[in-house]
């Protein structure tokens, strides 16, 4: 995926519902663009003014987050931080590989990177039902090695205590 202006990548026949989880493989190529790149979930109406979706992004400086846009409104669940569970591009001619998972529980969605959690919040009221793809910002160059979702039966267990 090689973006000019900013892009949501998806299938339309390909839908999550009710307690699942979104995962995918990114290797980030050299460049300079700092826009964010990632998954998306529960979209709704894409291919007009009125999209609705909520997407965990993380960025070639290493920092993540988890934002829910509907239309022109985005409200920031997670806001941009810096995340030692984020691979940061270290310039040059090298590749990058994040390994991004999002959830959607019955009450939470948590955010992984590389196996690390990122970040959880309250599910809200947000329809989280619908398309799920990539989402990519300007100028940005990556190649995705997968895209799964998995359903999920039971409750995301809670990180042990170290």
């Amino acid at each position: 995926m090689t973006t000019g202006p900013g892009a949501l990548l998806f299938d339309p026949a390909y839908h999550a519902v009710g307690r699942y989880s979104v995962e995918a493989e990114l290797f980030l190529f050299p460049g300079t663009s700092q826009s964010g790149y990632g998954l998306f979930a529960g979209g709704h109406s894409l291919d007009g003014s009125a999209a609705s979706y909520l997407a965990f992004l993380v960025r070639r400086d290493g920092q993540a987050s988890l934002e829910y846009v509907a239309g022109d409104n985005r409200t920031a669940l997670i806001p941009w931080k810096t995340s030692p569970a984020v691979k940061a591009h270290p310039g040059g001619e090298e590749t990058v590989l994040n390994a991004l998972a999002l959830t959607v529980d019955r009450d939470s969605i948590l955010v992984e990177a590389n196996g690390q959690r990122v970040g959880a919040v309250a599910r809200g009221a947000w329809d989280l039902d619908g398309t799920f793809g990539f989402r990519a910002g300007p100028d940005v160059n990556l190649h995705a090695s997968r895209l799964d979702l998995r359903t999920r039966f039971a409750p995301v267990p809670e990180p042990k205590k170290k």
